[in-house]
């Protein structure tokens, strides 16, 4: 996909189509790479920014595809996709911490355990009516997916008694359904599960509104920054003890009729061969064992959160969106780093001498636009609000050249790989039975429609059989010619 930024500042992210690779590694994708941009008549010396997941063939110090490419443009600055690093970061988290990574494993089973067969959701609804309880579907939890995990949390959590009367009834079935319905059963009992449960839709949620922030097209390093940095201060907020007695006092109170008594894992002392100098953790009360697994989720997608969200590029950028608000904010003493930032960063793209003059006159610039247009605009903290001011004066956009080339070239950045991934979702929907006799072309050409329909119906059917009949001399014979 390429990202591109026009004159009234509308991000566009266009899918190119889809390349046959013959090899995998980076130097063949970088082949592919430049062989896209000479066909679509675009050139490599234009390019700003490039955006990857974090495998070590695209993204690499040494040999990458990031890296081939810096050599032969080195303004293209390599942003990780920042979607990867969120997702990355919510992996960690289920991988250090047993409570969440318990619980979603065994969220999955039970979930696609009931969806995967018509008899046992009949049943559940069955259930649903003797009880008088409304029922809700079931989302399945899918591991891959960015942004599913709450969903499915939530669906679970909503029909949490129904399921578990489901798998009651189910336990009665012999053979294997029977014995695993029992084991999900007996999990869906314990207070820690369901602990586990609640815990996990309070990340998940919150991740998860940070990712779809993130995955949006028109999306710039400062939404990216800005969002990362809520969701890690929330979670800071919320991770001392008053909180965690308030949420510790929900889950007991919705657990009442649902789990087993609250039970202490026994303390299991560990061979002497394996014993370190440190003795292991005993725990005097249920709060005080949950309590630990409170604050340590929170403590790991905290930390996990900054080390992800930390790139040695993201300074630079930062550097940009400072000098781009610091006129308005009067902040001239750090003028000079910021200075030296956009000759690293835009070095022959900036005349930065007549950019230090656009920088002394646009705070008045942005008074006069704001007082004749009776824009309610009492302070600049965003980007987007100095494109919506130049956008309503376009006589700015002549004055401060520089100054709207910095912006167009700050938004031009990428910050995820969202629309790549949503091709091949696509993709993955529109392969039928006829894939099979269909050619790489044709799905490619099919694919490009499916994802610009909006632009295919503006056009003219007839213009296209017109142009398709007075190419060949044989179809004018056959069809006629039409007007």
């Amino acid at each position: 996909g390429i990202r591109s930024v026009n004159d009234n500042y509308e991000i566009f992210e266009d899918v190119l189509g889809l390349y046959e690779l013959s090899r995998q590694n980076a130097e063949a994708i970088v082949e592919v790479i430049f062989d896209i941009l000479t066909r679509c008549g675009l050139n490599i010396s234009d390019c700003r920014g490039q955006s990857y997941d974090g495998a070590s063939s695209m993204s690499g110090i040494y040999g990458s595809v990031s890296d081939l490419v810096l050599k032969q443009q080195s303004k293209a600055f390599f942003v990780h996709c920042n979607a990867h690093c969120l997702d990355l970061a919510v992996h960690d988290l289920t991988n250090e911490c047993p409570t969440i990574s318990n619980c979603i494993l065994f969220t999955k089973d039970i979930i696609d355990f009931v969806r995967r067969s018509p008899k046992r959701l009949s049943i559940l609804k069955e259930i649903s009516n003797q009880l008088s309880m409304p029922y809700s579907n079931l989302a399945s939890l899918c591991p891959t997916r960015w942004t599913r995990r709450a969903e499915s949390y939530n669906s679970l959590l909503n029909n949490y008694e129904l399921v578990q009367e489901a798998l009651y009834t189910l336990i009665e079935e012999k053979g294997g359904p029977g014995i695993k319905a029992n084991g999900l059963h007996e999990q869906m009992n314990k207070f820690y599960f369901f602990f586990g449960l609640k815990l996990g839709y309070l990340l998940f949620s919150a991740t998860e509104k940070l990712s779809r922030i993130i995955q949006s097209s028109s999306c710039c390093s400062q939404d990216v920054l800005s969002s990362a940095e809520s969701v890690i201060l929330y979670f800071e907020r919320i991770r001392d003890d008053i909180n965690f007695k308030s949420f510790y006092t929900k889950v007991l109170k919705e657990s009442k009729s649902l789990t087993d008594k609250l039970i202490l894992a026994r303390q299991r002392r560990p061979p002497k061969r394996y014993q370190s100098s440190s003795d292991s953790v005993e725990f005097s009360s249920y709060e005080e064992f949950y309590r630990q697994q409170y604050m340590k989720s929170l403590g790991i997608v905290v930390n996990m959160l900054q080390n992800r969200f930390t790139q040695k590029n993201f300074k630079l950028l930062c550097n940009v969106e400072k000098f781009i608000l610091y006129a308005e904010n009067n902040s001239l003493d750090d003028s000079n780093d910021y200075f030296q930032s956009i000759m690293d960063f835009y070095y022959g793209d900036i005349d930065v001498e007549k950019l230090k003059v656009e920088a002394l006159m646009i705070v008045d610039f942005y008074q006069s636009v704001i007082k004749t247009n009776q824009m309610n605009i009492k302070q600049i903290l965003k980007i987007s609000t100095i494109c919506e001011i130049f956008n309503s004066c376009e006589v700015g956009k002549e004055m401060f050249k520089e100054y709207q080339k910095l912006i167009k070239l700050y938004l031009t950045i990428p910050v995820t790989t969202a629309t790549a991934e949503r091709t091949i979702s696509t993709l993955n929907r529109l392969k039928t039975a006829i894939r099979s006799t269909m050619t790489q072309s044709c799905l490619n050409l099919c694919l490009l429609l499916h994802i610009y329909k909006e632009k295919i119906d503006k056009i003219d059917p007839r213009q296209i059989a017109s142009k398709f009949i007075s190419s060949s001399e044989k179809r004018q014979h056959f069809f006629g010619l039409m007007l």
